[in-house]
């Protein structure tokens, strides 16, 4: 059984921002990304900016 979406008002505050979204028909929750690039090591715990 499909779980119910959410829609959520998004403003895009970079030109290069992604949009969330869900990755699967079954997510719980969406996928967000950060214009960071970096390589996250085991058990590794770091703070991400999404665009503000």
């Amino acid at each position: 059984m499909p779980i119910e979406k959410v829609q959520v008002k998004i403003k895009k505050l970079h030109g290069d921002a992604k949009i969330p979204h869900y990755g699967s028909d079954h997510a719980a929750s969406f996928d967000i990304y950060s214009l960071e690039t970096y390589e996250l090591q085991p058990g590794e715990i770091k703070l991400f900016s999404t665009g503000k």
